[in-house]
């Protein structure tokens, strides 16, 4: 907080403060003179932009305010231009400091506090008019604070005038610029928050998009619930209210308008349905299918649905009543309401309660003169839409039927036991009597997609226990359209979906043609009420293929040892060569394999290096290569295959020595 002025500021306890600071808002810091009378004479003297010092000189004030309330059209006053930049705070205008440099002629002279906007031309007084003395300076707070609002600007005017009317000369006065406090108040635009559906908080991100505006620097943005700060990243319903904290003074500006987050009223689903049974109501009888009838009176059905009993001649109540469970109520519509007016007595009304999990929600009373309309008054936090037409004595309103909806303070979802309850008076045989076609209890439609998710059976190439699908060898795509769940609820569909949480948004269709290696989840999609069951994850892995390499024209000489080609030069992945791919696109294992007699170059092409160390003979080793992507489970799909090669003695290993000649010769 702190005034805006000059820095010569009437009292030395409260620092000076250009409000120029505030978010990029403007203010003329040296007064503008306004002569309103022609007879004065206003002058500033000595004033420069941003100057600790601006003295603004009154001279010849000869109007006096003599009627001591009302200033004079004549007066003269003086203003500061203040601009509020749009993105910034609201500024609360609470007080001014006057101080007077020298008196004139006059000891004492009056003066009045307005804000003038600009944009509607109105002018509001926010210090009615006072007498000051000339020669001390005062802090004055408004009659009522004033809110700046962004983007918008004003003019602060000082009206004067002679302090009466007996004073014999005009009053000359020099007069210290005056300033004024103000404090930064936070711009609430949106004074109400809906949690989102299937959520119980909002963010406090949420909250705080709610005010408009930079926060002031050396300022923090604090939320308040009940008296205590809130302080946390999520807020459930409740009352929120806003604050300016000043970091360097530790201090708190006023608050901001309130913000209620509330859960949602609507009820959060795409289809929805009726959670009573019997309704609209049968044409004829005394009783309705799932409706509950009891009480001293005997309710009837005919065209016009359930009428209660015209029967006054005692105290006696009727009670119509369904349970509903498993669902949650946030409206109860009496749909087709109209009502007979059977007499002009005040003593033959008719009141209807209705009432749902043991708590009453609205009552309905018949008038009690003729050319009345029924009273209809909502209870305990309810609102209700809907009303009912004026009737003379001895008509009724059934060729104008209308909804009465009742929307409940919060959605209930416990359940509970929707109560309609008749009550006459003592009065005469036959009162008023009200009817309704039927009562609709709006909810999320049962989605009988249920609450498991789809379970496939074994298939070609689908194997149920690791919930993979690998494509053939041969073939680039898979079809999952084939896929059979053994558990799939009648009025059903198998539905794809690209997260494990599935929506229309991320469904995938068809899928009869999908390329791997992928993930992609199943569900149950119930068309009727617009929801899916839970998912079950399948990878669609590509195709590998391993071939056996059978190197044994090539023999490996012992204690030479030798190179022998890649043996993934004929393998694939997803029909590509596999020595041609990037390296540990697939993963090597080594099944029946001494890898020290024969070395894989797995982050090369795979070429087989035989070291010289290897004994003569023949070797088949089996090796393993699994699909290594992101998509898929370490060892889900593989492929086996063998290599076979020959290591030879060399050249004169194990040979005899061979004479010069075919035979011996002896002396």
């Amino acid at each position: 907080m702190g005034y805006f002025g000059d820095t010569n500021v009437p009292s030395g306890s409260v620092a000076p403060h250009l409000m120029a600071s505030l978010e990029g808002s403007t203010i003329n810091d040296n007064s503008t003179a306004v002569n309103m009378a022609a007879s004065a004479n206003v002058t500033i003297a000595a004033a420069t932009v941003g100057a600790s010092v601006s003295v603004i000189r009154v001279g010849n004030i000869n109007t006096p305010n003599s009627a001591g309330v009302n200033f004079n059209t004549s007066s003269d006053y003086i203003y500061s231009a203040y601009t509020l930049n749009s993105n910034s705070t609201i500024l609360r205008l609470d007080r001014i400091g006057i101080n007077t440099v020298s008196g004139g002629s006059g000891a004492n002279f009056r003066a009045k506090v307005t804000v003038y906007d600009t944009s509607t031309s109105t002018e509001t007084v926010v210090l009615a008019e006072g007498l000051f003395n000339s020669t001390s300076g005062t802090i004055i707070n408004f009659t009522s604070p004033y809110d700046l609002q962004p983007g918008k600007t004003y003019q602060l005017r000082i009206y004067l005038s002679k302090g009466s009317a007996s004073s014999a000369n005009p009053l000359t006065l020099d007069i210290d610029n005056p300033v004024f406090r103000g404090f930064a108040i936070p711009d609430v635009k949106t004074t109400s928050l809906v949690i989102p559906c299937d959520n119980t908080t909002v963010s406090t991100t949420a909250l705080n998009a709610t005010v408009h505006g930079v926060t002031p620097a050396g300022f923090e943005l604090r939320w308040f619930r009940g008296g205590t700060q809130f302080t946390g990243s999520a807020a459930g319903p409740g009352t929120y209210t806003p604050y300016y904290y000043d970091t360097t003074n530790s201090c708190y500006h006023p608050a901001g308008s309130s913000v209620i987050v509330s859960l949602p009223v609507a009820l959060c689903c795409t289809f929805k349905e009726n959670a009573l049974t019997g309704s609209p109501f049968p044409t004829s009888g005394t009783t309705a299918p799932g409706w509950t009838i009891a009480g001293t009176n005997t309710v009837t059905f005919s065209t016009n649905g359930l009428s209660f009993p015209q029967n006054g001649s005692n105290s006696g109540n009727t009670t119509v009543s369904q349970t509903i469970t498993g669902k949650t109520v946030s409206t109860i519509t009496l749909q087709g309401v109209w009502w007979y007016n059977n007499y002009s007595n005040a003593t033959r009304t008719k009141t209807i309660t209705v009432s749902y999990a043991g708590v009453d929600y609205l009552t309905i009373t018949t008038g009690d003169l003729t050319n009345t309309a029924p009273t209809i008054i909502p209870l305990n936090g309810a609102s209700v839409a809907g009303t009912l037409p004026s009737l003379t004595s001895g008509t009724n309103s059934s060729a104008d039927k209308q909804d009465i909806t009742i929307y409940l303070p919060s959605p209930i979802i416990t359940g509970g036991n929707l109560l309609m309850t008749a009550v006459s008076n003592n009065g005469p045989l036959v009162v008023d009597g009200i009817s309704l076609t039927g009562v609709y209890v709006e909810v999320c439609k049962t989605c009988v997609a249920g609450s498991t998710a789809p379970v496939f059976s074994d298939a070609t190439n689908y194997s149920a226990i690791n919930a993979a699908y690998s494509i053939a060898c041969g073939s680039s795509t898979a079809d999952l359209s084939a896929l059979t769940a053994t558990n799939q609820p009648a009025g059903t569909s198998v539905t794809w979906h690209t997260a494990a949480t599935a929506t229309n948004a991320n469904k995938v269709s068809p899928v009869t043609a999908v390329a791997g290696t992928t993930k992609l989840y199943a569900a149950f999609y119930d068309t009727g009420a617009g929801c899916y069951s839970p998912t079950q994850a399948v990878t669609v892995y590509a195709p590998i293929c391993a071939a056996n390499d059978n190197y044994t024209s090539t023999p490996i000489t012992a204690g030479v040892g030798g190179t022998l080609p890649s043996i993934f030069g004929n393998d694939t992945y997803n029909g590509t060569t596999i020595s041609t791919l990037p390296a540990y696109t697939v993963q090597l294992l080594y099944e029946l394999w001494t890898p020290a007699n024969a070395i894989v170059d797995v982050a090369g092409d795979g070429t087989l290096t035989i070291p010289a160390s290897v004994p003569v003979g023949t070797y088949t080793y089996t090796y393993k290569i699994c699909d290594n992507s992101a998509n898929a489970t370490p060892g889900g799909s593989c492929k086996l295959a063998d290599v076979t090669f020959v290591v030879k003695a060399p050249c004169n290993a194990g040979t005899a020595q061979v004479p010069l000649s075919g035979s011996t010769k002896s002396n």
